[in-house]
């Protein structure tokens, strides 16, 4: 009996284990941040480990990307390596987009499918932002690029947060001064 009871343990031991590395799929971002913040002494990538990550990126090393989002990400490999070097311990696929999109507003559209191809828990966070920013001039528009580009578009919603998808960028607050709400001087906040 007590076999039998051994045998039962283990049977069902093994089963969490495969359980619980079932649940530790990580998104590509997650991935890519790891290695970027393991490498890097100080808050910022370097060059080196920025390439060793587009390489693992478009080799298909990292996890989580479909043929099409790799073939993606290799047409814009430029624009790739600038948002990895954006990347730091603490970097979401929002902050990822806000920052991007700022630094290269000629490509803001690439910016917002980027993160949401490394970043999927925050995609509905970015498309928001993209929609309210002009990145994607509209929901069909965007679901045609993101779709194109091998990125999930299951359960996003086409009404941004907090207004109508087409919110004009100008009617959001700018500024970096204190008094605008969310601005909190110079850097980026999600408020």
């Amino acid at each position: 009996m007590n076999k039998f009871r051994a045998l039962l343990f283990l049977v069902f031991s093994i089963s969490l284990v495969n359980v619980a590395s079932a649940q530790d799929i990580v998104e590509p971002g997650e991935q890519i941040k790891t290695i970027i913040v393991d490498n890097t002494n100080d808050d910022s990538a370097n060059d080196a480990v920025v390439q060793q990550v587009v390489a693992a990126l478009l080799s298909g090393d990292v996890s989580g990307l479909s043929e099409e989002a790799i073939a993606y990400l290799e047409a814009n490999e430029d624009l790739l390596v600038q948002l990895l070097a954006l990347i730091d311990a603490n970097t979401t696929g929002f902050d990822l987009a806000a920052a991007g999109m700022a630094l290269y507003p000629d490509n803001a559209e690439s910016v917002a499918i980027i993160a949401m191809m490394l970043f999927p828990s925050n995609r509905q966070e970015v498309y928001n932002l993209a929609l309210q920013t002009g990145a994607f001039t509209s929901a069909e528009n965007a679901q045609i690029a993101l779709v194109s580009a091998g990125v999930d578009v299951s359960g996003l919603s086409e009404t941004a947060a907090g207004g109508d998808a087409l919110t004009a960028a100008a009617d959001l607050p700018t500024g970096t001064d204190d008094t605008t709400p969310g601005a909190g001087g110079d850097t980026i906040s999600a408020n």
